[in-house]
């Protein structure tokens, strides 16, 4: 399956292909090998879980080259959680990149006053999230 970037590292920030909620689990312990009895442990999975985490080791490793503030951002940006309803409005895509360097609180007094403050805050992480994003591609 072809994805773009930013479907691969919301994939990434959010894995739990399929239905398998042991696949952070299943990740860690391939990432970190597999002590006791077991001699190969791919033996007992199938292709599309080693597939994932093939593609899991690589979005990590490219990860790993970028600059921290960027990876911080991206997770930001692309993990899936619920903001407060009034900053996703306005923030969109980019609430939580955002919410990396501004208190909830304040965001919202901007959004009350319609101050155009939070107009540039979102269009400024708009830019920080490409960047992010192309920094990853390369």
């Amino acid at each position: 399956m072809n994805f773009n970037a930013q479907q691969e590292l919301s994939w990434f920030f959010n894995s739990t292909p399929g239905a398998r909620s042991n696949f952070g689990s299943f990740v860690n312990l391939m990432m970190s090998g597999v002590s006791g009895g077991v001699s190969d442990p791919e033996a007992h999975v199938d292709d599309e879980l080693l597939d994932d985490v093939a593609r899991h080791r690589d979005i990590g490793r490219r990860l790993s080259h970028l600059p921290t503030r960027q990876v911080r951002a991206l997770r930001a940006a692309l993990t899936h959680r619920q903001h407060h309803p009034q900053l996703a409005a306005a923030l969109s895509e980019v609430t939580g990149l955002v919410l990396l360097d501004h208190e909830q609180r304040q965001l919202l007094s901007l959004v009350a006053r319609r101050d155009p403050t939070l107009l540039e805050l979102r269009d400024k992480a708009r830019q920080e999230l490409r960047a992010a994003v192309k920094a990853f591609q390369e």
